[in-house]
């Protein structure tokens, strides 16, 4: 894997969400077409630390249909959990296990837990293949 696409970065506020920053990615335009994606993310804090055992989930899912929402996924192919530092201004990174790659879209959203009032998070996500 040496090929790295950052994609729009999503910021999560205080208030508990679900499918926030869904991001979807045609893997067809990518070159090579890759066999196998790799899931990177980065979390940054604000000023203000989150909350002692808030977290992200990160879910992601294949289709072969553009222009999807989170509704019309349904459930997530995976997710994965991303445990916040409950400190201001701090950048964590994370890792979502190897997909194999069998459809043509790749969608990426993420939930978060109610979070201290003023917290806000910058969450990075990136694909590797």
């Amino acid at each position: 894997m040496k090929n790295i696409f950052n994609l729009a970065a999503v910021t999560l506020t205080a208030a508990a969400q679900t499918g926030g920053g869904l991001r979807e990615i045609d893997l067809f335009a990518r070159a090579p077409f890759p066999e196998n994606v790799a899931i990177g993310v980065t979390v940054t804090t604000n000023g203000t630390a989150p909350g002692s055992g808030d977290t992200v989930t990160a879910h992601y899912a294949l289709a072969d249909e553009p222009g999807l929402t989170v509704a019309d996924l349904g459930d997530a192919d995976a997710t994965q959990d991303l445990t916040l530092p409950d400190a201001a201004n701090t950048k964590r990174q994370y890792t979502l296990p190897v997909i194999v790659v069998g459809q043509r879209y790749l969608y990426l959203w993420f939930d978060n837990t109610a979070l201290a009032g003023g917290a806000a998070l910058n969450v990075q996500p990136k694909i590797t293949w």
